[in-house]
């Protein structure tokens, strides 16, 4: 069951308020069928278990994609914003649900720029900590810079 309701976004520069609260979120089915004006607005939602490929045709219309993790154990998602990225999205991709700090690294390598937590997920480990964490993304010895991709 995918959520929406994390009022936490933890960055690469700390905790904010999650910003996204106040739009429309919409699954692929919903988005097709929604006006223009709330495209505008709208967050993409989706979970590990989605073709990401049905959304070729809206790409350009779509700004903000939210990927929802059941469970800390499920890496499609980290799957589906690679592929997003690969296809050309341009916009912001967050992370929810069942994610804590030791993935926000890979994370950010697959593309996704942020975590919408709850705030008993995001308060498990001190705001430095994720900072730190989330350094550690972009360091030169990282497997992804020793393969050279």
């Amino acid at each position: 069951m995918i959520k929406h309701d994390h009022p936490i976004t933890v960055t690469a520069l700390g905790f904010q308020d999650n910003d996204w609260l106040q739009n429309p979120y919409l699954s692929m089915d919903e988005w097709a069928s929604a006006s223009a004006s709330t495209r505008q607005q709208a967050v993409m939602m989706l979970d590990g278990g989605q073709e990401v490929e049905r959304l070729r045709p809206f790409l350009a219309d779509i700004t903000a994609v939210e990927i929802y993790f059941e469970t800390a154990h499920d890496g499609r998602g980290f799957s589906l914003a690679k592929r997003l990225i690969e296809m050309g999205f341009s916009g912001q991709i967050r992370g929810a649900g069942a994610l804590h700090v030791d993935q926000f690294p890979h994370a950010i390598q697959c593309g996704i720029s942020a975590l919408n937590l709850s705030r008993e997920a995001a308060l498990r480990m001190p705001e430095p900590y994720w900072i730190k964490t989330a350094a550690s993304a972009h360091k030169a010895d990282s497997y992804q810079a020793r393969l050279g991709l």
